[in-house]
């Protein structure tokens, strides 16, 4: 499959647990969208019946939040299934979930430190034989002081983290962060980490690590 994007790429969403579907797509000034076109190049489904499996042909890669670590979907091979790896109510699972969307948009269509393409969130991926992925959010309670203790057992084969901050986020932030990851990625894993900045990011919260990985 080539690359499509030439732009930021679109988000399109359905949450089967609050029954609600979205597109995110950008607009730009020049290049007004034209509705019957638009399609989405990330697919996430929050909750999808065990039976669902269904990932939009655009796709250029589709995610599965799945409550339920015990369920093995069939999917195709741009889909993978991601689990929270601690045990959620099915209120706590729809708002880490919805968090954990939220900020996956943000970070892509969103300018970053570190430029972000969805080729690069497929491709760390690309050797994920089981195709089950978990999800970890950690926030930092002080940008200058990296959560380590938080990130401790933790070991991954491959391996996409994106940090979202204020614009106090600065260059040696990023740096630790990467420091830190790569003592978490088996030496013949693959990895990815972004960084992503701003007055408004993502909802104005806490600055916090989307930590999406194989587990070793």
């Amino acid at each position: 499959m080539t690359n499509p994007f030439k732009v930021s790429p679109c988000f399109g969403t359905i949450n089967f647990a609050s029954a609600t579907e979205s597109l995110h797509t950008p607009i730009l000034a020049d290049a007004p969208p034209s509705v019957p076109s638009i399609g989405c190049d990330v697919f996430i489904a929050i909750d999808a019946p065990s039976f669902f499996a269904e990932v939009p042909g655009e796709a250029y890669i589709a995610l599965f939040f799945d409550h339920s670590r015990q369920h093995l979907r069939e999917l195709p091979s741009n889909a993978f299934q991601v689990h929270f790896p601690k045990t959620l109510s099915p209120l706590q699972f729809t708002d880490l979930a919805t968090r954990a969307e939220q900020m996956l948009r943000y970070g892509f269509m969103h300018q970053g430190i570190v430029s972000l393409d969805v080729t690069d969130l497929r491709n760390v991926f690309s050797d994920c034989k089981n195709k089950r992925l978990a999800l970890h959010i950690i926030d930092y309670d002080d940008l200058d002081d990296f959560p380590l203790a938080r990130i401790e057992g933790l070991q991954f084969q491959s391996l996409f983290a994106l940090l979202l901050a204020d614009t106090d986020l600065r260059l040696d932030h990023y740096s630790a962060m990467v420091d830190a990851l790569e003592g978490i990625l088996r030496p013949d894993g693959l990895g990815w980490f972004g960084a992503n900045f701003g007055d408004d990011f993502y909802a104005g919260g806490t600055p916090s690590l989307f930590l999406l990985g194989e587990v070793a």
